[in-house]
């Protein structure tokens, strides 16, 4: 279990570890740093694979050459380490390592980002601090002379299955696709791609400034603001928005976890791994994300009420529908509505088919309900607008007065 050192600590129970049918207990299970602990099943682990036989010697360690083996662990674990859709008690299988599963692949960028050295990051926790189905973030420090250093975020791209040819390619592709974008992005309010560095596994990373506050979901539930904090808040979003549609990127995938805040309060725009592969039609990693934000969606990208419905790659001739501008403005509607209210969209349902039915039958993402925050008629009003049919929706440019008129009226608001 070397290979898994990096994400254990002491041992503190014990794990069963099923071999061809027969259970044996070890003691292989840990603590993590993080006070937030839950059962984990490790998604996928390699293990080294020898097909030698051994002479069994006295006084000798054995080594254990095993094809396949099923694991099964039950260890305590940081809620955002490990995705929330794998079943509990789920059994996985340990992928061999061999050597082109550690080879390094080259990245060939369309336009080349600056490479920062190995040595000068440094990783500051023994995990990621956040891990999704296309990727991890680590917190790192980057040393830009002798004397001075800060922290950064590096982001890695997942290969889904690293001994699959295609499953590299496609990486690859996103990878490249994704820094095509980021690069050229050059906004008070979009955050900056500072380059990429290797070492942190088969692909290229990317890195940025790390963000003190983290994302905006989780910004709002420990802040409380003001209304003119709300919409200096409000404003930076839909400044940041506003650039990208005016160099005619389309975000695809605005939502509060897409949204992040730094150490003064300050929004920033982030992931545009979703942009380049709108503009190419790569309806498979659309499809992926589709899902995970259906709650920030605009109705007319939801293709069927039923979640499980969404098109896979051999709808290759269906023209699916793609996020525009007229969605992401859908979206911005949903942040408002999160940083006015303190609440998502459709917060009342936790159901990921609830919330497809929802979004078929056009019903509004807002209602109110006794002890919530009450939304002004203001700014609800300009929500509704956000959430009508995409022809009639306002523009980033009306939104953007829209918020400025507000802040602008802020003072006589508290004076009154």
């Amino acid at each position: 279990m070397g290979c898994c050192a990096s994400l254990f600590r002491k041992p503190q129970r014990q794990t069963q570890i099923v071999e061809n049918g027969n259970a044996v207990s070890v003691d292989n299970t840990a603590a993590f740093a993080d006070s937030t602990t839950r059962p984990l099943t490790i998604p996928v682990v390699s293990v080294p694979v020898s097909d030698t036989i051994t002479t069994l010697q006295r006084d000798v360690p054995i080594p254990i050459s095993v094809p396949q083996v099923k694991v099964q662990f039950d260890l305590p674990k940081p809620s955002n380490i490990v995705d929330d859709n794998l079943a509990p008690g789920a059994v996985v299988v340990l992928q061999p390592v061999t050597t082109s599963t550690l080879e390094v692949r080259p990245v060939v960028f369309d336009a080349d980002p600056f490479a920062i050295p190995f040595t000068s990051i440094q990783k500051l926790s023994e995990y990621p601090t956040s891990s999704g189905g296309l990727g991890d973030i680590w917190r790192c420090s980057m040393t830009t002379d002798p004397s001075t250093s800060t922290e950064v975020a590096v982001k890695t791209i997942r290969i889904a299955d690293i001994r699959n040819g295609e499953s590299v390619q496609k990486a690859k592709k996103r990878l490249r696709r994704e820094v095509a974008v980021w690069i050229k992005l050059r906004h008070a309010h979009i955050l900056t791609l500072h380059g990429t560095v290797s070492g942190f596994g088969q692909l290229p990373a990317l890195v940025s400034k790390w963000m003190h506050n983290g994302a905006l979901e989780g910004y709002l539930e420990r802040t409380s603001l003001t209304m003119e904090q709300k919409l200096k808040l409000v404003k930076q979003v839909v400044d940041g928005l506003k650039y990208l549609h005016d160099e005619k990127v389309i975000h695809g995938d605005l939502t509060s976890t897409n949204v992040l805040i730094d150490q003064d309060g300050n929004a920033f725009l982030a992931d545009f791994g979703l942009s380049v592969a709108l503009a190419e039609g790569d309806k498979s990693y659309y499809n992926s994300h589709s899902s995970g934000a259906v709650r920030w969606s605009a109705p007319e990208l939801i293709g069927s009420p039923e979640p499980e419905n969404i098109l896979d790659e051999d709808d290759s001739d269906f023209d699916f529908p793609k996020p525009n501008s007229q969605s992401d403005v859908f979206s911005l509607g949903c942040i408002m509505l999160h940083v006015f209210s303190g609440r998502p969209p459709f917060w009342w349902l936790n159901n990921v088919q609830q919330l497809f039915h929802a979004q078929f039958k056009r019903i509004e993402p807002y209602r109110l309900e006794p002890g919530s925050v009450a939304v002004s008629h203001q700014h609800l009003d300009f929500m509704r607008k956000c959430w009508s049919k995409p022809e009639v929706r306002p523009s980033t440019g009306d939104a953007a007065s829209f918020v400025e008129d507000e802040l602008a009226m802020v003072p006589s608001l508290l004076s009154g």
